[in-house]
């Protein structure tokens, strides 16, 4: 008998701590995700400082906003998206263990904040490109 009630209690603490064992691991991949996360969002909102600054400083003839520059700012914001499909893999991971990353709408909002500057940033260089090449065939006249 003492052995059936000793298995019994065995069994419930071993319940007990594998379901928080397992609880704590998906929690701190909840944590690992958030913080992943805020480092890409104070690193886009870094970028989008910084670009200011580039575009203040041109406006008040401190310093040109070159074209170079440009394309930096942009490669910038191209290489800003170079982890985000690694990052939605462990985004994916942590909301299937049920936990949400607190930051991971903000994470989305500046996700699409960088498409819409990067695809922005290409239309205006398609643009330039057509302006140059039209203004070349006129020259050839």
């Amino acid at each position: 008998m003492n052995h059936m009630i000793k298995e019994l209690a065995e069994r419930h603490t071993k319940s007990f701590h594998d379901s928080v064992m397992h609880d704590h691991q998906d929690a701190m991949q909840c944590f690992d995700c958030e913080e992943m996360l805020e480092m890409g969002i104070k690193a886009f909102k870094t970028l989008v400082r910084v670009e200011k600054l580039f575009r203040d400083a041109d406006a008040e003839e401190i310093l040109e906003f070159t074209d170079e520059l440009e394309q930096w700012m942009c490669n910038s914001y191209v290489h800003w998206m170079s982890p985000v499909d690694v990052a939605e893999e462990l985004i994916r991971r942590t909301v299937s263990t049920g936990f949400t990353p607190s930051n991971l709408e903000e994470f989305r909002v500046v996700k699409t904040q960088c498409i819409d500057k990067v695809e922005s940033n290409r239309y205006i260089n398609a643009s330039r490109s057509r302006l140059f090449e039209e203004s070349n065939q006129e020259d050839d006249w």
